[in-house]
């Protein structure tokens, strides 16, 4: 039997309530030292600034909403609100409100997972390898996993296909260096050669987004129908290859058979059209 989807995620199990006193009593007191973080954590990384900021509100203002967390007989697991766990200890409090539920581990990674997906606080790759977490180690569908986190399954196949992606790509992903946006793109190209060079081509801005999708379709054979009359030299195919790869858009060269002919270079609109003027004059964007 499928389990059933959450819905509104966390609001039901954690209600955003804000009393005049931060300590309710419908939540328990528990000690920071009786609490070991989740191991399922979907988030790897945590901004320290942040939760800087977020230590000097509690210094001030107290917990405002409770963490969620599971009995595991020798203590408390978290399962939710690790930030707040963090910056509760770094503001030098001893304890902390929570509310403890009966959840199984699968559960806990569910709901740390969607915590941190309404907070959008994972980076593309801190999503992929949670979602390929729930797929392989609870045996749940990527229609189950849609429901449960309130997206379209296709996001999800989406997301997954990034654990595709050379592992520099995906460390550019997991810094921020490159968004899911150019992720995308890239998985369109032919292998990973060709994507790690469309990659950092990305991060020098030569080529964006748009120009990584006319290399994807440049590199695919067309149809015999968009094909003009007459046998392609393969010379002339590789370089409009080798110039599509350099300019990062869709370029074409017709010649003749005399030899004469021109150079076509596609661009989208008056900001992609200076990039490929300062690029071919040899400045920098």
């Amino acid at each position: 039997m499928k389990r059933q989807a959450l819905g509104k995620g966390l609001s039901a199990l954690l209600p955003d309530r804000r009393p005049a006193n931060p300590v309710a009593d419908a939540f328990l007191q528990i000690d920071l030292d009786q609490i070991v973080p989740n191991p399922r954590q979907p988030r790897e990384s945590f901004d320290e600034s942040e939760l800087d900021d977020l230590a000097d509100s509690i210094r001030r203002a107290g917990i405002l909403q409770p963490i969620l967390v599971r009995d595991t007989g020798a203590g408390y697991e978290l399962v939710a609100g690790e930030r707040r766990l963090r910056a509760a200890r770094m503001a030098g409090l001893a304890r902390i409100p929570a509310m403890v539920q009966k959840i199984d581990t699968g559960r806990s990674l569910e709901y740390a997972l969607i915590e941190n997906i309404q907070r959008q606080q994972l980076n593309p790759m801190e999503e992929a390898r949670a979602f390929a977490t729930l797929v392989t180690e609870y045996d749940l569908t990527q229609e189950d996993v849609a429901q449960r986190v309130g997206r379209k399954r296709s996001s999800i196949a989406n997301s997954l296909r990034l654990l595709k992606l050379p592992q520099r790509v995906q460390e550019m992903l997991r810094s921020g260096a490159l968004t899911a946006g150019h992720a995308k793109a890239l998985l369109s190209l032919a292998d990973d050669e060709e994507i790690l060079k469309a990659a950092d081509a990305m991060l020098l801005g030569y080529v964006t987004v748009r120009g990584a999708e006319e290399m994807a379709r440049a590199s695919k054979p067309e149809s015999s129908a968009k094909h003009e009359p007459g046998p392609v030299d393969p010379n002339v195919r590789d370089a409009e290859v080798r110039l599509q790869r350099a300019l990062g858009t869709k370029v074409r060269i017709r010649q003749a058979a005399s030899g004469k002919g021109r150079i076509e270079i596609d661009f989208f609109d008056g900001e992609e059209l200076q990039r490929l003027f300062e690029l071919m004059e040899g400045g920098r964007r």
